[in-house]
């Protein structure tokens, strides 16, 4: 396991114990999102893509994120994570489904409401984020291989895959590395701020349309 993401979060004892508890919660973690996103996610891509709703979803989610972060002890360390606890973020995870619901602000809001640092829901939402977005992609990949070779080699869906995959890689490990360093010290306010602005934004021009 990444020295980064294990470091002294999961204190003393033996190494080898320490990752197999680590892998437990993260594989734990990620099955609800894994069997919610199987059984409704395509309902959920039909009947939830109003953009109110998602409006509203940013503003309350925005909003729950200020108070859990602003009034919730949060002192705890991955060491002291439970396997309950685990299932409880995953379940935040899977809120993720509904649009507008941030993944990262689900899984990083119910750790922090669960009394863990932030730092330290910050680096257990991006453990668990990686099997849930493998498992996604292999299930789109078979959109992408059914199309025609010529497609695939000739055309602009060879590319297109190639420099998403670059740029998540690329997009992701910035985002692992300046966010965490900035949740040492940081709160999410800003984070907050940016979603009732966009909530706001959507709603207007959805009135001007």
């Amino acid at each position: 396991m990444d020295s980064r993401f294990r470091g002294n979060d999961m204190g003393g004892g033996n190494d080898t114990r320490k990752s197999y508890k680590l892998l437990y919660l993260i594989i734990i973690a990620c099955v609800p999102a894994a069997v919610l996103g199987y059984l409704f996610e395509g309902k959920i891509e039909t009947s939830l893509r109003s953009p109110l709703l998602i409006a509203g979803t940013l503003s309350t989610f925005g909003l729950i994120i200020y108070l859990v972060d602003r009034f919730m002890k949060h002192t705890q360390k991955l060491k002291n994570m439970s396997y309950g606890q685990s299932i409880l973020i995953g379940l935040g995870q899977s809120l993720a489904l509904i649009p507008g619901v941030s993944r990262s602000g689900a899984t990083m809001t119910a750790g922090i409401a669960l009394g863990f640092k932030r730092k330290t829901a910050a680096k257990f939402s991006f453990l668990i984020a990686t099997p849930i977005m493998l498992g996604a992609t292999i299930f789109r990949a078979k959109d992408l291989v059914a199309l025609p070779a010529v497609d695939w080699f000739n055309g602009f869906s060879f590319a297109a895959a190639i420099v998403g995959l670059l740029v998540a890689l690329i997009s992701g490990y910035l985002a692992i590395k300046y966010l965490l360093k900035y949740l040492e010290k940081g709160s999410f306010t800003p984070f907050v701020i940016y979603r009732i602005v966009l909530a706001i934004i959507i709603v207007i021009v959805y009135l001007l349309r």
